[in-house]
């Protein structure tokens, strides 16, 4: 059904000089908060490797140690996705605008569409997370009252 709209539309996309300079922006933006991402991603991991090896000494012990790291790791793997993104979002859009190519424009904008769909499938995943926690509280408080 998508491609029989997408078939019914006029070919052709026209930018202005006004949506052309949004476009840049937003690609500029776009790019700086990826490279900070990358930074970001890049600090969880040294981070996660220097917590394995923690020394037993400062109280937490080695199960401690093997969480945080564990921690560390995990959130890096799943920030690294969307920055990866964003940045394919800036970088075809900065390119496909330099030289007018669609596809590189058309590339972007379904790297945009990918970071918003992973960042909405996150949304909900910790939504029921969160309700779930929600609900295991209430019950363990009903089933605390009742003791």
């Amino acid at each position: 059904m998508d491609t029989e709209f997408y078939n019914e539309q006029p070919q052709g996309l026209s930018i202005n000089l006004e949506l052309r300079d949004f476009l840049q922006n937003t690609a500029r933006w776009g790019r700086f908060l990826a490279i900070v991402g990358f930074v970001g991603v890049g600090l969880m991991v040294l981070f996660g490797i220097m917590a394995l090896f923690m020394d037993t000494s400062l109280g937490g012990g080695a199960i401690s140690g093997a969480f945080l790291s564990l921690f560390y790791l995990l959130f890096g793997a799943l920030y690294l996705l969307p920055v990866l993104y964003l940045y394919r979002f800036s970088s075809s859009m900065q390119a496909g605008l330099a030289t007018g190519d669609e596809e590189k424009i058309a590339a972007s904008f379904k790297n945009l569409k990918s970071l918003f769909k992973f960042m909405g499938v996150f949304t909900i995943i910790f939504l029921g997370f969160y309700a779930l926690v929600l609900f295991a509280m209430f019950f363990g408080v009903a089933i605390g009252s009742s003791i």
